[in-house]
């Protein structure tokens, strides 16, 4: 049975769609993703340039901070254009019926729906979400702030809105004042200025009404035990909400600031499938961590080419080594024996895989496998480098017979693929 990221590539296919958890700046990763593949968005991205949004776990993380530093050292302009970025290519792998859900706080949401208008067309603009909440103190030069915005445009016309799903009960007073009853229903009576008397009827009073665009829903409280230590966690609560209203069972769900992995964890409860994106080693651990507490299986998937990430694919077998590398570079499977070629690139390249420093044998053997597959190129990734043999092996076959085989270091991946 195959395991591991295999099982990954099998089952949703490359890149894996599916309980896959992406390490890594998510306009890259995002790059690798298939257009309208994806059925909801949610992201719940930094609030402003204030750094204290950015180090959420306390955590010294180059990666955060390189990223802090690009985002926000122009000011808000400059922000709202390095979320542009990312928001376009989300639009580019969100299906046609998707919907798009943007939380931010509402010193920078003006700023945002300007751009978000742009992207998605603001004809797709459904409603802004005030969510409203009474934690924490309140100042006494200004009203209490107490809610959130959450943007939420769809891709086209025709979405998913699963209304009924999130219907709430009328109120007591509503319900009395259909105080009568014939063989249509209830109904009350109401008197028009002009002295005419009209039947209304309580069309769909049993099935609740429809939810406004302002939800109460409380923070978690900070004896919660869904408490996972992450400062700026949203509730399931609110989360549970979304994704019902605008995905279907089986229905893929993405977030691509995924921090400490609410999203991932409630579309598994609600049986959609789930993807997340964190720059945050931390993040991505926590959110690993509680999806095994919910009895499911994930896979952190290293993607920016850092000491962090290089060093966990060292800790790697050979096989999800290889596996890593056909995702990484958007790889096509070969199926049957390999007969020393491990997969092929996108443009049918053949290309071989190693954990460990390579030698002239490899090459020799590689060699090999081209000819008898009558290619020209071919690629020798490796993960510990090559040695100077190699490099003259390699050298040899292209001045002489005119094979090339390319040697390339995992630093070099997105320079040569």
């Amino acid at each position: 049975m195959a395991k591991g990221l295999e099982r990954l590539i099998n089952e949703y296919g490359n890149p894996p769609l599916g309980e896959a958890i992406y390490w890594g700046d998510n306009l890259k990763v995002l790059s690798k993703f298939p257009e309208k593949s994806v059925d909801l968005i949610y992201l719940d991205p930094p609030f402003s340039t204030d750094k204290k949004y950015w180090a959420i776990w306390g955590e010294n993380d180059e990666a955060l901070l390189e990223a802090y530093e690009e985002a926000c050292k122009g000011g808000i302009n400059a922000y709202v254009d390095w979320m542009r970025e990312r928001v376009e290519l989300m639009h580019k792998v969100l299906k046609d019926t998707g919907s798009f859900y943007f939380h931010c706080d509402p010193q920078m949401g003006h700023y945002f729906k300007v751009m978000l208008d742009d992207v998605f067309d603001y004809k797709n603009f459904q409603n802004e979400i005030i969510w409203s909440y009474h934690s924490g103190g309140a100042s006494k030069r200004r009203f209490g702030r107490k809610h959130d915005t959450i943007f939420w445009y769809t891709k086209g016309k025709n979405y998913t809105f699963n209304d009924v799903e999130l219907r709430v009960p009328y109120t007591e007073s509503t319900i009395k004042a259909y105080n009568k009853e014939d063989e249509f229903g209830r109904y009350k009576l109401i008197k028009h200025k002009n002295g005419t008397i009209e039947k209304v009827y309580a069309k769909n009073l049993e099935r609740g009404r429809i939810l406004t665009d302002v939800w109460e829903i409380p923070h978690i409280p900070n004896w919660s035990s869904e408490k996972r230590g992450y400062a700026t966690q949203k509730s399931k609560t609110l989360l549970k909400r979304i994704i019902t209203a605008s995905s279907n069972k089986g229905d893929l769900v993405l977030d691509p600031f995924c921090g400490c992995g609410t999203t991932p964890a409630v579309a598994y409860e609600l049986n959609r499938n789930w993807v997340g994106i964190d720059i945050g080693k931390d993040g991505c651990e926590e959110t690993k961590k509680r999806m095994q507490e919910l009895g499911t299986s994930s896979q952190i998937i290293p993607w920016d080419l850092r000491e962090k990430q290089i060093k966990s694919l060292k800790d790697m077998s050979g096989m999800n080594f290889q596996n890593w590398v056909l995702i990484r570079i958007g790889g096509r499977k070969r199926t049957g024996r390999d007969g020393g070629i491990d997969f092929y690139t996108s443009q049918f390249e053949p290309v071989q895989v190693k954990k460990q420093t390579v030698g002239p044998a490899v090459l020799r053997d590689f060699r090999t496998a081209l000819q008898q597959e009558r290619k020209q190129k071919g690629y020798i990734v490796s993960l510990s480098g090559f040695t100077k043999g190699a490099i003259e092996e390699a050298t040899k076959y292209k001045t002489k017979e005119n094979l090339e085989i390319e040697l390339v270091g995992v630093k070099e991946l997105d320079n040569v693929f």
